[in-house]
């Protein structure tokens, strides 16, 4: 909407604000206005205030001099003479405003036009939208045939414009009923799903955490930090929202099914539990930062454990929440963590109301999985320099301050490289690179130890040319080793010849024996 402003002034070859302004007063419009300096002084201006669900009454400061995508500040008479214009619009008159009311043409959007909401509210055929900057929020309802508008404006943002829209017009409009045709799917739960079943996380069709939660014996609809809406069982396994009864919640083995009364649905596809260990909580921590908003802020983990938020002008650090591996909340933010291919955190994606997916890359130096728990304390692995001139793997025992316990080296007389380890029931798998053992200059190594450190095997896995273990994961029937292989046009013409790096994913049984393994996308091309 910012843009549409430079391209009216490009069109008009007027100022925007000079320009809105005499489109407003050719309506009759006299008290509506966009603001062009936020200092200007506009009489009985309500001021925009919140609580911020604290209690404490605050003004919410609006310093901008952007318009466009809002601080039009207008009255309802105002507004009411706009609806009128547009109630008022004949064919042959005014084509471009009866347009503007209607769908974008030759779009598969259908629910949406030019800036409006065209789907029925009421039960009856709308066009509607709400608008909301700071604490200023607005709800404005129109519904064609019956010839009525609604317009609602507030400057409490504890307060929804959109209800209060919604009840004034139902007062106004005889209740409309329409015929109930529900997805055949909902005849298809049974008892067979327990309530501890489908308690738990889901992922919308849009990517979008939902919880469904268990309290007082009570089950609620949980979507990020907004508060808990109470669901209320019909028969088997579907429930209603006590608020809305017709719309319905369907509970299946791994996934929930939201039904409407005109037959739409959407699917919820349940998540595994995965929640975070120490060692993912350690890997949150660092440094992110947005060069779309050139923002930055910081992450970093308590003595006992916490994760805690933090920006140079804020004076507090609030506590950050972790639904799961990969899911971060803290106020009405909802962190999404990005990974790479090797599972590291490279960034968070950050998302509030219509800020969908912001990215904050992480500037922290990436490691890979060097530290796991241990009963007491932890195990950890690095890489150490040699008497022999080498590296070796250095696997140490730590007491929860830090204190080696124990300590255990791995290595030949090369270069011998740890990347990441893996806690098993009867021990630890260690996989790095090696240079000492293999078939060529470096090759993915995998070591398996017992409880106390002591190795029970080790393997190799790459060709002739440089291959490297980074990360390890658990998978059915063994487990996955991440990492990269070389791969060059000779082996002798080291001058000429072309090498290329790729992503390399190995997949080994319980006892380290390969089973498979596959080049991924290609990472480095040196000449």
């Amino acid at each position: 909407y910012i843009i549409l402003t430079k391209i009216i002034s490009e069109v008009t070859e007027m100022p925007f604000h000079e320009y809105s302004g005499t489109f407003f007063e050719e309506l009759g419009m006299e008290n509506t206005t966009f603001v062009k300096n936020y200092m200007h002084v506009i009489p009985n201006k309500a001021y925009p205030y919140s609580d911020w669900g604290d209690g404490v009454w605050q003004e919410y400061p609006m310093m901008t001099n952007l318009y466009g995508d809002g601080f039009l500040f207008t009255t309802l008479r105002d507004q009411l003479k706009f609806e009128q214009a547009i109630q008022n619009a004949k064919d042959n008159y005014n084509v471009l405003l009866i347009e503007s009311q209607k769908a974008i043409p030759n779009s598969e959007i259908t629910t949406y036009g030019f800036g409006l909401e065209l789907e029925d509210r009421l039960n009856y055929s709308a066009v509607h939208h709400s608008g909301g900057t700071g604490s200023y929020h607005s709800q404005v309802v129109r519904f064609p045939s019956e010839k009525l508008s609604v317009f609602v404006m507030s400057a409490n943002s504890r307060i929804w414009s959109g209800s209060i829209a919604d009840e004034v017009a139902s007062v106004l409009l005889p209740e409309k009923e329409v015929p109930v045709s529900y997805d055949n799917r909902i005849t298809m739960t049974s008892k067979m799903v327990s309530k501890d079943q489908f308690v738990g996380q889901y992922l919308s069709p849009s990517d979008y955490l939902i919880r469904i939660e268990e309290k007082d014996n009570e089950i609620f609809w949980r979507n990020g930090n907004n508060n808990p809406i109470a669901l209320e069982k019909e028969k088997d396994n579907v429930y209603t929202f006590v608020r809305n009864p017709k719309l319905k919640i369907g509970f299946f083995s791994d996934e929930f099914v939201l039904f409407y009364p005109s037959g739409k649905v959407k699917v919820y596809s349940k998540m595994a539990a995965e929640p975070p260990t120490l060692a993912d909580l350690e890997s949150y921590t660092g440094d992110y930062y947005s060069g779309e908003l050139d923002v930055e802020f910081a992450i970093r983990l308590t003595d006992d454990n916490k994760l805690k938020i933090s920006r140079t002008d804020w004076k507090q650090e609030p506590e950050v929440e972790a639904l799961n591996r990969n899911d971060l909340l803290v106020w009405y933010y909802i962190l999404k963590i990005e990974r790479d291919r090797f599972d590291r955190v490279t960034g968070i994606l950050l998302t509030t109301n219509r800020v969908l997916n912001n990215r904050f890359q992480k500037k922290s130096n990436l490691q890979y999985q060097p530290k796991v728990a241990a009963d007491y304390g932890s195990i950890q692995v690095t890489t150490i320099g040699s008497k022999k001139g080498g590296s070796q793997i250095l696997l140490t025992r730590n007491e929860p301050n830090g204190n080696e316990i124990w300590a255990t080296q791995f290595g030949g007389r090369g270069y011998d490289k740890a990347g990441s380890i893996l806690a098993t029931e009867d021990g630890y798998l260690i996989i790095g690179s090696t240079s000492s053992y293999g078939k060529g200059n470096y090759d993915m190594l995998l070591i398996k130890t017992d409880k106390e450190g002591k190795k029970l095997w080790q393997k190799t896995y790459g060709t002739f040319y440089n291959d490297y273990g980074y990360a390890i994961e658990r998978i059915e029937g063994g487990y996955l080793l991440k990492g990269t292989q070389q791969n060059c046009t000779s082996n002798t013409d080291v001058f000429n010849r072309e090498c290329t790096t790729n992503v390399w994913f190995v997949t080994v049984d319980a006892n380290g024996n390969e089973v498979s393994n596959d080049l991924l996308e290609e990472i480095t091309e040196a000449p």
